[in-house]
């Protein structure tokens, strides 16, 4: 990065808070700020920082009640650009920062950080900060219009190492023995010792934080109010100040996903994690059916795999707490990071034709089409436009008549769907080529679930929709009466560099 972006506090009572290159960060009363005003909204305004453009800028908008850039009164759904020098106001006449960019390494940075550097000599090495007070009343947050439920615990404490715990079946388990809980009375820790375990590593520096996906919440089955007096008793039993993250929906902040990781890191108080010394237990680990004598398989993944994505180590329940041996397990087939990276070629010198795309739902089938074969004067054909498959044979005829090229763009997942087209093509007179995107059924729900994270507008597509054409799926061949089957790899295009992160991560559970 060319530039290290951070915002200075007019009143100094808290440490410079940095801002990384394209991450968003919200303003406002919290323990980051250390604002108490209840006219300042807990999200006031929202920052993206560039640190790779010429001049290095943060991009602001207002979400809350007010703030003020320099003499300009913020108002909503705009961007306004702060450069550095200027001021950005969370009340009026108060709660000023001003913006600092700076050669990132510089030697004012290093003055910035020694300036709210601790005389105690017993201060944690990893941090730069002043000693934190611990949280005097604790309070819980809603992030994201709920999607996300942040708990601070009483005499929780910002800490450089992050010992990481999943709830169900890894803290706590049912006193009923049921999978699912019957009450939010029904838990009783894991293992007795879980308290004591837990205690130690307070002990030794660490911050205990829960991240658990709950949901149930958003699915109406569980009272988020019910949920958090249960996880609210658990904390008190277990005798630790804990920050917890409930993930309550299926986006951004469910694991394996990092949003609830990166949540974390940003409710830090600006103290940089110490990755080396963190870890994360959790149960859904992808181990086998009978991974120990009548041990069921795990429901899934997702565990295993949030420790991977955020560069945490990982044990499971059992080998964290009673010693058990690592377990054999299974990551999913699909690894984002293998992709095919070459852009796609192909010969296109047929003048009048039929390409039939094949391939599943989110494959990539429609970006290709409408990037490389629509500017080229092919005719696009979809039956989610059109409706039926009647229609889209008949348009298919019509636009071959006007001496036009037609790309069917359907999932022709059969033998028996591909010839309606070949047929077509037959009495036409025309070639008939098939193009088959080589994305597999996982990278296909991959891009799905990305799909569902980053566009807002995204019509989410049933899981019953993939088994469906998975179990309809026949390989094309050239038996059929093609006269050419071209495989086309799927290559991502990202509009951010905060996108290709998200990409490149492991999406789904299992």
């Amino acid at each position: 990065m060319k530039w290290k972006i951070s915002l200075i506090s007019s009143s100094a009572n808290h440490e410079p808070i940095s801002l990384s290159h394209n991450e968003l960060i919200t303003l406002g009363r919290d323990r980051l700020t250390k604002i108490t005003d209840a006219k300042v909204s807990r999200k006031q305004v929202e920052l993206v920082a560039d640190c790779d453009s010429e001049d290095g800028h943060v991009v602001v908008s207002l979400v809350g009640k007010f703030a003020q850039l320099n003499d300009e009164v913020l108002k909503k759904n705009r961007k306004y650009i702060m450069k550095s020098g200027d001021m950005l106001s969370l009340k009026t006449n108060g709660f000023k920062y001003e913006l600092k960019v700076e050669t990132a390494g510089s030697a004012n940075e290093k003055r910035l950080k020694n300036k709210f550097k601790s005389d105690d000599p017993d201060t944690d090495a990893n941090t730069s900060s002043k000693a934190l007070q611990p949280l005097v009343k604790a309070f819980w947050e809603e992030v994201d219009d709920g999607h996300l439920l942040v708990y601070h615990s009483e005499g929780l404490v910002s800490r450089a190492k992050i010992a990481g715990f999943d709830l169900d079946d890894t803290v706590i388990t049912t006193k009923s023995g049921k999978v699912y809980p019957e009450n939010m009375l029904d838990w009783k820790f894991l293992f007795h010792d879980v308290p004591k375990k837990l205690e130690t590593l307070h002990q030794d520096g660490y911050k205990i934080a829960l991240f658990s996906n709950q949901l149930g919440i958003k699915r109406g089955k569980i009272e988020a109010k019910d949920f958090k007096e249960k996880l609210e008793k658990v904390v008190k039993q277990l005798g630790v100040p804990v920050q917890a993250y409930i993930a309550t929906g299926t986006g951004f902040y469910r694991k394996p996903c990092h949003g609830m990781w990166k949540r974390l890191i940003g409710s830090n108080d600006n103290i940089e994690i110490n990755l080396a010394e963190s870890f994360f237990v959790g149960d859904a680990a992808g181990r086998p059916k009978d991974w120990l004598p009548k041990k069921k398989k795990d429901f899934s993944c997702s565990d295993r795999l949030f420790s991977m994505n955020n560069g945490l180590k990982f044990q499971t329940p059992d080998e964290y707490f009673i010693g058990q041996k690592p377990a054999k397990f299974t990551l999913p087939d699909f690894i984002v990071f293998t992709l095919f990276v070459e852009d796609f070629f192909y010969n296109s010198s047929f003048l009048l034709q039929i390409i039939v795309m094949v391939g599943c739902p989110a494959s990539g089938k429609s970006y290709f089409v409408k990037t490389y074969l629509v500017p080229l004067g092919y005719q696009r054909i979809n039956r989610d436009t059109l409706g039926t498959w009647q229609k889209c044979v008949k348009k298919c005829e019509d636009a071959l008549k006007m001496k036009e090229k037609v790309v069917v763009d359907n999932t022709n997942p059969d033998v028996e769907s591909r010839e309606k087209y070949l047929k077509v093509a037959r009495q036409m007179n025309v070639r008939c080529r098939c193009f088959v995107m080589t994305s597999s059924f996982e990278h296909s729900r991959h891009n799905e679930k990305f799909r569902e994270m980053t566009d807002k507008q995204h019509q989410q597509i049933n899981e019953m929709v993939f088994n469906s054409f998975k179990s309809k799926f026949k390989e094309p061949d050239l038996s059929e009466g093609f006269d050419e089957i071209v495989h086309v790899n799927f290559i991502p295009k990202f509009a951010t560099e905060k996108d290709r992160s998200l990409y490149n991560q492991y999406l789904l559970e299992k």
